[in-house]
């Protein structure tokens, strides 16, 4: 399966413009392409308007919050954006769209490494938290956002793709 988008934001700081990711029937990632000047229709693609990125570990599942400020220090400045049901499927997107709406400084690729990468590594979940060759991050879509900008609006939804 090729998944495409206006973006792919990888977790490792790298984004891919036009991007496509191709995923296998497990969700190992076999191939991952930018398309700077532009897509064409290939075989098996799915273009999605958005940005797709790794899916975010389920944190609030595996770590309390006092136990994920311990372990993720980087967190810290973003404890007043929590969501108020932690407990929700969505959480983590949630934490993310509140910073994004709160603080205008922050960068939605490097929220995607810190609450994607860093807690896959904080997890211990290797094979998780970045879209790259050989990983089974999970897919999601960002999507209904500012695009010019890469930045998440209070309408902003997420989907799982794979």
């Amino acid at each position: 399966m090729k998944f495409a988008a206006h973006y792919i934001i990888t977790g490792t700081g790298e984004i891919l413009p036009k991007g496509i990711v191709e995923v296998d029937q497990d969700g190992r990632i076999i191939n991952l392409i930018s398309n700077e000047k532009g897509l064409r229709e290939q075989a098996g693609m799915e273009f999605h308007s958005g940005v797709i990125c790794p899916a975010f570990p389920d944190i609030f599942q595996h770590l309390q919050l006092d136990e994920l400020f311990e372990k993720v220090p980087e967190l810290r400045p973003y404890q007043a954006f929590l969501p108020a049901d932690i407990s929700h499927p969505k959480a983590v997107f949630n934490w993310i769209k509140n910073i994004q709406l709160n603080d205008p400084k922050t960068e939605l690729s490097e929220l995607i490494t810190l609450f994607c990468k860093k807690l896959s590594e904080v997890l211990n979940q290797p094979e998780t938290g970045t879209i790259e060759i050989g990983k089974r991050p999970g897919l999601v879509l960002l999507n209904v956002m500012n695009y010019q900008n890469l930045r998440l609006t209070e309408d902003s939804r997420i989907r799982k793709l794979r």
